[in-house]
């Protein structure tokens, strides 16, 4: 079986002007599925400047493949955080969510198993 693995993800923040960002997540969902969230760890202050931020996470290891259909399927991500005063800010391409499009094919084997049974089907009815 294959797999299409989503392991984390990263953001970066700013706190600043009496503002203190106190968590990160990604959310994520295929298709028209209900969205699905992990927690970004906290990892480093002060990465660029004074007040950045770094939340990363790369553990998750999600297969993205189990249980999905042979067919088209679209992935939409986005990321938030929580920080005061605002509650959340998003990363989220303008409210559209990051998507890509993850086309399931049968396995070779799969494939193959079943035309060499049709195939081995068809040369009995032959001989009778």
């Amino acid at each position: 079986m294959d797999t299409l693995t989503l392991n984390g993800g990263e953001v970066l923040t700013y706190k600043g002007s009496g503002g203190n960002v106190t968590a990160a997540y990604v959310e994520y969902k295929i298709d028209g599925g209900a969205f699905i969230n992990y927690s970004l760890a906290f990892n480093q202050d002060n990465i660029s400047n004074p007040g950045d931020q770094r939340w990363y996470s790369d553990g998750e290891g999600v297969n993205l493949l189990n249980g999905l259909s042979l067919g088209t399927h679209t992935l939409s991500v986005y990321f938030y955080d929580d920080n005061y005063p605002n509650t959340h800010d998003y990363v989220s391409n303008g409210a559209f969510n990051y998507s890509a499009t993850i086309t399931v094919v049968p396995e070779p084997t799969t494939s193959l198993l079943v035309a060499s049974g049709l195939g081995m089907f068809a040369l009995i009815r032959r001989r009778r």
